[in-house]
């Protein structure tokens, strides 16, 4: 059963005269035409049917006709009206023959402004040259469908329009897309900064002077290796695998800092990304392929959606090999530290010299028994305020202190030195002074005390003995020397000069040889000068020496003189002229001879007797002459 041209049903379908009619129609317009069949109650086919029927016919009565085509003219215009698309059309002038309201809205210009109007030269000149235009003119020229997207400054909005050319002219259809266009400029311009973003992150991620990793949930793949993760780790990571897989890749094992090795599950980054572990400060060793050995601190953690899912993780872990050693060299230097201050409180509690702890003002912190002797005072006394070890120190040797501390400043010790202080009774004690700098924030240092008292007694007693010694010495006749043991002169009395003609004081520090002495005697000198540095036996020597004043003969005793560990250190030469002596007992000699010669010729007899022990003593002859 089908509708007639009125709308009534009618059953000779078949037997009547059929014509078919083509109507291109938007998207919107048929949206339009849908909601038309639904008002009317009717379907979209027989809206077109009815509209079809109003064709009807070349032998239509004209009356017919024009109520025909009016319909179909009210049907078009209320299609056109109801659509949300602008919809205008030109004729093949470039007039507009219809606006729709959309049209009239986005162009700011009511239909009754426009129809009629040119569009290039009344109502849009500005547009000449531009893409409509140009579009529009193809359209027309081509008779193609044309379509385009521009921003039209007349109007301010972006505008995307499809355009249908006609023998009778063009037909448009155009919508404003400028909030469209606003939310795809804003979306690329959010996607341009996320991008920057994201090659900011990576460049930052990858120049960090941390390892990072990244590692993605859903493929369980590392994503992300930095290049400090390639160089701490010796591995290039150029292929994205799963993690487990990089096991036996990387060129080296993974420890535990106890030694137990990591199996590919223990992975920090493992089990943030499996089970949501945060990772904290966890300490891991790795042994090298090429023996090298470095220490590493990871921190790992997983990266979660807004459903609190894991979405991926990532693990930043850094090089502690240097601060590993740091902290060994640190804890090797406490010990040595803890090592030092025991031996030092052992030297404290041992009173083998005095020992104490101040500041640079003065400040005493600690001393031992052996430094409260020396001084005369009570620790209660010293740890006090009324103590300062500046202040009992006589001026004359506080620039000494001075010294030794601005010396402690720039090496952390000083050169030994000897001053004076002042203990309580008032009495000045001697003392030799070395300190080593403690630093820290009071700059401490500990100062050791040796009293010398007894050194400076002794210097002076060997100081007089020394004066002594030169005294005599020097107004003795006799010629008095030191040697040591390279046979060195350390001291020659002035008597020297009568005998050599060379001033004692040129003797100092040489040798004979040095001096120009003959070899032939100064070799018989050496040879008892080294019997006696061998076996600490006294000796003594004869010699004759050519003299200014002629050949003379001396006497010399060489005595060793002893140092603290028992052997020989110098020797000491007391050499005497005998000359006079040697020719009184040549003389002797020669007169006893005489005698003697006399006697034989005279026959007599000499004989002497020891009255206290009767014992006779006579010539050679008396026992002829006696005929004994």
């Amino acid at each position: 059963m089908k509708r007639d041209a009125t709308g009534k049903f009618v059953s000779n379908w078949n037997s009547e005269t059929k014509h078919r009619v083509s109507l291109s129609l938007t998207n919107t317009a048929w949206q339009s035409l849908d909601q038309e069949a639904q008002k009317r109650g009717i379907s979209r086919s027989e809206i077109i049917e009815r509209f079809a029927r109003t064709l009807e016919g070349e032998q239509s009565l004209d009356c017919e006709k024009n109520g025909a085509e009016a319909q179909i003219n009210s049907l078009q215009e209320q299609i056109l009206e109801n659509i949300t698309d602008a919809f205008v059309a030109f004729d093949r002038d470039w007039r507009y023959t219809y606006v729709n309201q959309a049209a009239a809205q986005i162009l700011h210009k009511t239909p009754e402004e426009l129809l009629g109007k040119h569009v290039w030269n009344e109502v849009f000149p500005e547009l000449i040259g531009r893409i409509a235009y140009r579009e529009l003119h193809r359209a027309v020229a081509q008779q193609v469908p044309v379509s385009w997207e521009e921003f039209e400054e007349p109007i301010q909005c972006w505008l995307e329009a499809n355009a249908y050319p006609s023998p009778a002219g063009v037909a448009i259809y155009f919508r404003d897309v400028s909030d469209r266009k606003q939310a795809e400029a804003e979306r690329e311009r959010l996607l341009h900064e996320l991008e920057i973003e994201r090659a900011r992150f990576e460049a930052v991620l990858r120049q960090m002077p941390a390892g990072v990793m990244i590692a993605d949930a859903a493929s369980n793949k590392l994503v992300l290796a930095n290049e400090q993760t390639k160089q701490i780790v010796g591995y290039g990571y150029e292929q994205l695998l799963e993690i487990e897989d990089y096991a036996p890749l990387i060129p080296s094992e993974i420890f535990h800092l106890d030694g137990q090795l990591y199996s590919p599950h223990e992975y920090p980054l493992v089990r943030s990304l499996k089970t949501g572990e945060v990772v904290t400060n966890e300490e891991i060793e790795i042994h090298r392929n090429d023996g090298s050995r470095i220490f590493i601190n990871l921190n790992s953690a997983p990266i979660l959606d807004n459903q609190g899912q894991i979405v991926a993780a990532v693990a930043i872990f850094q090089d502690v090999s240097e601060q590993q050693a740091a902290l060994r060299e640190r804890q090797r230097v406490e010990q040595a530290l803890r090592e030092s201050e025991s031996r030092l409180r052992g030297l404290l509690e041992a009173n083998l010299i005095g020992i104490i702890i101040g500041d640079f003002q003065g400040n005493i912190l600690e001393v031992n028994d052996a430094w409260l002797a020396t001084l005369g005072y009570t620790r209660e006394e010293v740890l006090s305020p009324e103590v300062n070890f500046l202040e009992i120190t006589p001026p004359e040797f506080r620039h000494l202190d001075e010294q030794a501390m601005a010396q402690m400043k720039q090496v952390g010790r000083h050169a030994p030195f000897e001053k004076e202080y002042i203990r309580k009774d008032g009495r000045r004690v001697p003392v030799l002074i070395g300190t080593a700098y403690l630093g820290g924030p009071n700059n401490l240092g500990v100062g050791f005390l040796i009293d010398l008292t007894e050194r400076k007694r002794l210097e002076s007693e060997l100081q007089q003995r020394e004066q002594q010694f030169k005294m005599v010495a020097e107004n003795a006749p006799d010629i008095i020397s030191r040697i040591d043991a390279e046979f060195r002169h350390l001291y020659v009395s002035p008597s020297i000069e009568l005998a050599t003609g060379i001033p004692s004081e040129q003797f100092l520090g040489k040798t004979d040889a040095e001096l120009g002495m003959p070899e032939e005697i100064y070799g018989v000198w050496y040879d008892s000068w080294r019997q006696v540095f061998a076996t600490g036996s006294e000796q003594t020597i004869e010699f004759k020496f050519p003299t200014s004043y002629g050949i003379r003969w001396y006497q010399s005793r060489i005595v060793p003189e002893f140092a603290p560990d028992g052997s020989v250190e110098t020797v000491l030469g007391i050499t005497r002229d005998v000359t006079d002596y040697k020719q009184v007992e040549q003389a002797l000699r020669e007169s006893e001879e005489r005698l003697r010669l006399a006697l034989t010729a005279a026959q007599m007899v000499v004989w002497d007797m020891d009255l206290q022990s009767n014992r006779v003593v006579c010539s050679a002859n008396a026992l002829d002459v006696w005929g004994l």
